[in-house]
């Protein structure tokens, strides 16, 4: 009996951790920056040449967009979303008027942070795998970003900068073939 008793309380118990991070987790959701991406799209044709191609803010809007099946453009941006889960962040194609998330283009995981500042600034840099949840069995590349918070007399972030440098890959589908992809990237206003 006290066996069953213990383990209706660690069920309890557990129950409780798990919404208390969902609730951390669905706080954490609203904060998403604008974010604008500027890059270059390296692959080798059927003839043996290089091609190249400009990815921008919009063609990652476009070619994300549609594999979500959406169509319409128009009130779409590209957002950072600071600490999606337990895993770290990721960059996302959002419908700026209502917030609501279209398509997670980018998780950026597992990062690696080097941390210094003071009690109000803090600055960071963080290395993260580049996955693509379309080919998710392992990451796709690696980004860089430089962060930095500053925090106010009553310890509430009043700004965040993020940059960064992506380095990925694209696995032959279809038509398509190999392609190495890398870019910038720097976060704008916050997104309501």
């Amino acid at each position: 009996m006290a066996a069953v008793q213990i383990q209706n309380l660690s069920t309890r118990r557990l129950a409780c951790l798990c919404l208390a991070l969902s609730l951390g987790f669905s706080a954490a959701a609203q904060e998403r920056y604008q974010l604008s991406f500027h890059g270059l799209e390296r692959s080798v044709n059927a003839s043996g040449n290089e091609t190249r191609r400009a990815i921008t803010t919009r063609s990652l809007i476009r070619d994300w967009s549609n594999r979500a099946g959406v169509s319409n453009y128009h009130n779409l941006v590209l957002a950072f979303h600071r600490n999606v889960d337990s895993r770290g962040d990721a960059i996302e194609v959002v419908n700026r008027k209502t917030g609501e998330m279209v398509t997670t283009v980018f998780p950026l995981f597992f990062p690696e942070s080097a941390t210094s500042g003071t009690s109000r600034t803090i600055t960071q840099k963080r290395f993260a795998y580049v996955y693509n949840l379309y080919h998710s069995e392992f990451s796709r590349g690696t980004a860089i970003l430089n962060e930095r918070t500053s925090i106010n007399r009553q310890g509430v972030t009043n700004r965040f900068i993020v940059s960064g440098e992506m380095l990925w890959y694209e696995i032959p589908e279809g038509t398509q073939p190999l392609r190495i992809d890398t870019g910038t990237f720097k976060i704008g206003k916050k997104l309501k």
